[in-house]
């Protein structure tokens, strides 16, 4: 069964980034913030025996549509208020999520390269990863990340 704004404006009210129970068979909820934390930090919600995001829940109910991904502007998976939620791309909402755990520089798309013995940068657009250059300085690396960053994702970019 899709999601609606219908069905879920009927099954809950929206406070402050929660989702409040309205109308739920077992009376004794109605009231209560519905959702459970699914262990990574998102708010899961059941919804006609369906899980789902509590921030695509949000979404549709303020925008009456559910875009291919919904954004949380300042990376916090929990912080589910309407003004923290954004329509993005799929490639957009991987490029916000920031430095992996498996970053050794600190700064998302640049590494240093041993068999030249310079930084490097990079970024990717559209599934293709394109080479900023080769620098001396690990600053000079980290700024040009910066500069492509915003040149390929403008405000969406993370810095």
């Amino acid at each position: 069964m899709e999601l609606t704004q219908e069905r879920v404006l009927e099954l809950f009210d929206y406070r402050d980034g929660e989702i409040i129970r309205k109308n739920h068979k077992r009376a004794h909820l109605n009231g209560e913030s519905a959702g459970t934390d699914n262990g990574r930090g998102y708010i899961k919600v059941r919804v006609d025996r369906i899980k789902h995001f509590r921030s695509r829940i949000v979404f549709l109910m303020h925008n009456g549509y559910l875009p291919e991904c919904v954004d949380h502007i300042n990376r916090n998976r929990s912080d589910d208020r309407i003004e923290n939620l954004r329509d993005v791309s799929m490639s957009l909402n991987s490029f916000h999520k920031g430095r992996l755990s498996s970053n050794t520089s600190g700064k998302a798309g640049v590494s240093f390269a041993k068999n030249v013995e310079r930084h490097v940068a990079y970024i990717t657009h559209n599934g293709k990863r394109i080479l900023l250059g080769y620098y001396d300085f690990f600053d000079d690396a980290v700024r040009a990340r910066r500069d492509a960053e915003m040149e390929y994702f403008g405000e969406h970019s993370p810095s």
